[in-house]
């Protein structure tokens, strides 16, 4: 966060008074007041100043003068529109008064309205072009800063350096403007000519810490802020800043170290409340986090990103429409703020509500159409919805706003997957994989893909990676299951037993590791442990299908083609409309009887499943010719 250094009023340009005959006491109050001020007590410069400016006793030059420092001493106090009160009363009584001129641009640069402060700081620069008005520069630069107008900000702290060499004020705000543009290198050169000048200035330091940062050179950004620390360890906004680059090298502990340390300083440091709550949400910590966000909306009520955070902790509670109630409050207060809507988006989802969900994100897109999350998040949404296309479609979007987007090349990749594009999918996890070298889902669902197209090797080495930088994979039965039957796609049946056994151990009464267990145990000859597994399996889970159809196969490598028939046709009778592979079996075991019609009959309804399936044609016409065969024979 930039510390723009506000410079202090201009007071060492005092006009030399030149006196009239007066009476001693308005002058002496006059005189009062100001020395009152020069010494810090603003009430009683106010107070001595009305005096003489009420006593009618004051020259021309004395009653401007009154009316300046009394101008001076209301900003101290805050009260803005006072001040420039007074500095009009001098600008009357002398138009050509260019300290009143500059000294009002900062009352109205104080109160926000910048368009006038630039009128004035412009109308000192004209009333006293002689002085060359360095200041009037500078802090017209700041109002052009404020306006966003970075260019004519650089240009009037050019100037004012050009006047004054050594105005180290006007290279750091340069600075500041320098970063603003994305100019890192400039703002570093000038904060160095800034420190070079006024090597006692924290905020120097500060601020040259933030152009560091911005260049990811978090090191070198700590040196500045340790240094700024050390000449003043009261500054907030030190240890603040500091925190933020110990956050980005993902140094939690000290990051939270010093925004807590900014929130001792400044008890009412919303951002830094607001931080601290961002490492306790990563951490897990939602609670806590909920209470700082907390904070940082009771200290600024219009703070809307510490509202949306507050609504993504609420979500990681399972706390839905409190979430949406934080997330349509940061919208209340910048209805500009894309995450907001895509986070409300989100939560909408949770609550299975897509429609919402899909408008929520719309929103975002529009507001900001290169929100790379908005898109990613839509996509989830489209997909929860059933509609893959459209999903891999803002999967696609979000990888071209941000081509480094590990998760949405994940999830497009995943969606191929199901259209059994493996190929393409397995291309989309290797992205995301060489973008995220630990990203241990997209090993898994690379090793699915790997599978289903006979890369078993590869597959193995994918699931194996898993498993070793992820310890969730390491209890994961699912893996086990897919290496197994890598394993078992090589041929290496007591390698997929020893993975199935750990699905087993991990999930002891699932039926699918006895199952594919048993089935690996019959093409090692182990038929009796076979059967043993294939009918615990069903035992366990009476409706699971493929408990049926693997026992079928083991009594197929047996030949007991009757019992194998049994089996499958009680599979094909619990789930129908994925039983291709069951008639196929099964038209094979009824071909081996020499049932050929019922053979034919079974691959005539793998063919109505899919046409495509090309075994099921070929051993249809096999039945067929050996039919003919045996009518012939006959």
């Amino acid at each position: 966060m930039n510390r723009i250094l506000l410079m202090a009023l201009l007071f060492l340009s005092l006009m030399v008074c030149v006196t009239s005959p007066a009476w001693a006491g308005g002058l002496d109050d006059e005189q009062a007041g100001e020395a009152a001020f020069q010494r810090g007590n603003d009430d009683a410069a106010i107070r001595l100043l009305t005096t003489a400016i009420a006593s009618g006793e004051l020259a021309r030059e004395q009653l401007k003068t009154a009316y300046k420092f009394r101008g001076n001493a209301w900003i101290n106090k805050g009260d803005y529109d006072k001040a420039i009160a007074d500095y009009t009363k001098a600008i009357e009584i002398d138009p050509r008064f260019a300290v009143a001129y500059y000294n009002r641009g900062i009352a109205w640069g104080k109160k926000g309205d910048y368009d006038k402060a630039i009128a004035e700081y412009s109308k000192a620069i004209e009333t006293d072009p002689k002085s060359k008005y360095a200041a009037a520069y500078c802090n017209r630069g700041l109002a052009w800063y404020d306006k966003g107008d970075y260019d004519k900000a650089i240009f009037d702290y050019t100037k004012a350096i050009e006047i004054e060499p050594r105005y180290a004020a006007a290279y750091s705000n340069r600075g500041l403007a320098w970063v603003s543009k994305g100019s890192y290198d400039k703002a570093i050169a000038d904060y160095a000519k800034a420190i070079e000048l006024d090597p006692k200035d924290p905020d120097a330091y500060n601020n040259r810490g933030n152009a560091w940062i911005k260049k990811g050179e978090y090191d070198k950004a700590n040196a500045d802020w340790n240094k700024a620390i050390e000449l003043d360890p009261t500054d907030a906004v030190a240890y603040y800043n500091r925190g933020l680059a110990w956050d980005e090298k993902g140094d939690f502990y000290k990051a939270i170290a010093d925004y807590t340390k900014a929130i001792e300083l400044n008890p009412r440091y919303a951002n830094a409340y607001y931080c601290r709550g961002n490492i306790l949400k990563k951490g897990g910590f939602y609670d806590l986090a909920i209470a700082d966000y907390t904070k940082a909306i009771a200290i600024n009520p219009r703070h809307s990103f510490a509202y949306n955070n507050r609504g993504n902790a609420w979500q990681e509670k399972g706390e839905y429409d409190r979430a949406i109630e934080d997330h349509t409050k940061a919208i209340e207060c910048d209805p500009t703020n894309a995450l907001a809507y895509t986070n409300r988006g989100v939560a909408w989802a949770k609550k299975s509500n897509y429609d919402e969900a899909i408008k929520d994100h719309n929103k975002a897109i529009e507001t900001n159409p290169n929100l790379a999350l908005a898109y990613y998040n839509r996509g989830a949404a489209w997909r929860w919805k059933g509609d893959s296309d459209k999903s891999i479609a803002d999967f696609t979007k979000a990888i071209e706003v941000n081509p480094k987007y590990a998760a949405a090349y994940y999830e497009r990749g995943f969606l191929l997957e199901k259209k059994l594009k493996f190929e393409a999918a397995a291309a989309d996890h290797t992205k995301a994989i060489e973008i995220a070298p630990a990203y241990s889902d997209a090993y898994f669902r690379r090793g699915v893909c790997w599978r289903n197209i006979g890369k078993y090797d590869k597959a193995i080495a994918d699931y194996t990676k898993a498993i070793e930088i992820d310890p969730h994979y390491a209890n994961y039965a699912e893996i086990y299951i897919n290496r197994g039957r890598a394993w078992e796609g090589k041929g290496d049946y007591a390698q997929a037993i020893a993975d199935y056994t750990k699905f087993i151990d991990i999930k002891p009464t699932d039926a699918m590791g006895y199952a594919f267990r048993g089935v690996a145990w019959a093409r090692k000859g182990n038929f009796e442990q076979a059967v043993a597994d294939c009918s615990r399996a069903i035992g366990l889970a009476p409706h699971y299908s493929y408990a049926y159809h693997s026992r079928g196969l083991v009594w197929a490598m047996q030949r007991k083609y009757d019992k194998a028939i049994d089996d499958y046709t009680k599979a094909i009778g619990i789930y129908p409309q994925a039983g291709s592979d069951s008639y196929t079996k099964r038209g094979i075991a009824w071909y081996k009887k020499g049932d050929f019609d019922k053979a034919i009959a079974d691959f005539d309804k793998v063919l109505e499943i899919n046409p495509n399936d090309t075994e099921a044609r070929e051993n249809r016409q096999k039945a067929l010719e050996a039919r003919e065969k045996t009518k012939k024979g006959r």
